[in-house]
């Protein structure tokens, strides 16, 4: 767990506009939660694991899309 307290730690909403610019490159971190990736997986139409194996990568603790 991390101890800085960073502006997104509540959350941000905003929609996909699949450009890249927000989740690619440094520092490109789109933090998201057990919930988020239970309600993608399912949109997706996969297994949670099978979602996270494509889609997310390991980050301070928990979980960044890719």
């Amino acid at each position: 767990m991390h101890t800085q307290s960073y502006f997104f730690d509540g959350g941000l909403r905003f929609e996909c506009t699949q450009c890249g610019k927000c989740c690619t490159g440094a520092p490109g971190v789109v933090r998201v939660g057990e919930v988020e990736l239970a309600a993608l997986a399912r949109l997706r139409g996969v297994s949670r694991a099978e979602f996270g194996r494509e889609f997310l990568k390991p980050f301070e603790g928990g979980w960044s899309l890719r």
